[in-house]
């Protein structure tokens, strides 16, 4: 299982790849450092009239992209925060995770309903002011998932915690009574997840992160390579690897 922030877990053909360029990946990432301080970053004497190239960048790209179909064959941790029952973590264990769309909101809402925590009313006006409704083209068919794992009150994740159904049935909803009680259901989750590099939307960002945790680990200049990705197809039960769940949150 590959943690992208965590060259512990690189196996050794990839840890052979990075190896093979690792004098490429140090000068790439030295003298890209140095343009920032010399020019990007440095308004005084001396700044170069033109930004100074980077002699290294072309070989740089073209390794990281040669990376990219040895990545893809790779399955990744990824962490999803998300406030639910336990009834709907327990079918998640056994039925597998299933993408976010319209008729599965709609599915999870009736059983709200049956469980007596929302009126057929209020489902009503969840489904009037879903993200669904005004972003159609951009929500449904989606699992999302962060690369590494963050504390649960981390304010990135805090408001995906914070209410039932996440940012699908309560981003838009303009009542408050409603928004309360959806607060009050279920309980805040953060769900480990084995997901293949090849059902996901950022093969080449898991790349680059992977070449960045490479980078830190030799103590070159790096930014962490953190990074926002989605699956585009339900994984089976198996693909939950831990559930952190969170008591005493609100």
């Amino acid at each position: 299982m590959l943690d992208t922030s965590d060259p512990r877990t690189f196996d050794d053909e990839l840890l052979v790849a990075l190896r093979d360029n690792h004098t490429l990946i140090r000068d790439y990432l030295n003298r890209d450092r140095e343009i920032f301080q010399t020019y990007d970053n440095y308004n005084g004497p001396g700044r170069p009239l033109f930004r100074p190239d980077n002699p290294h960048w072309n070989p740089f790209q073209a390794f990281r992209e040669r990376l990219d179909p040895l990545m893809e064959s790779r399955v990744i941790r990824g962490f999803h925060y998300t406030r639910m029952t336990d009834a709907e973590l327990e079918i998640m264990r056994t039925g597998g995770i299933r993408l976010s769309t319209p008729s599965f909101l709609e599915a999870r809402l009736a059983a709200l309903v049956s469980a007596d925590l929302l009126t057929i009313d209020e489902v009503g006006t969840i489904l009037d002011q879903s993200a669904f409704k005004t972003q159609l083209g951009i929500r449904p068919n989606m699992f999302w998932m962060v690369s590494s794992r963050l504390p649960m009150d981390d304010t990135g994740v805090k408001p995906l915690l914070a209410a039932w159904g996440g940012e699908v049935a309560s981003m838009h909803l303009t009542d408050h009574d409603l928004l309360t009680k959806l607060q009050s259901i279920g309980r805040p989750r953060m769900i480990e997840v084995a997901a293949p590099l090849s059902a996901t939307n950022q093969i080449h960002t898991a790349t680059c992160a992977v070449v960045a945790a490479y980078a830190l680990q030799n103590g070159w200049p790096s930014e962490e390579g953190l990074f926002d990705f989605y699956v585009k197809n339900d994984l089976p039960s198996d693909a939950l690897l831990h559930v952190v769940t969170q008591d005493n949150a609100g």
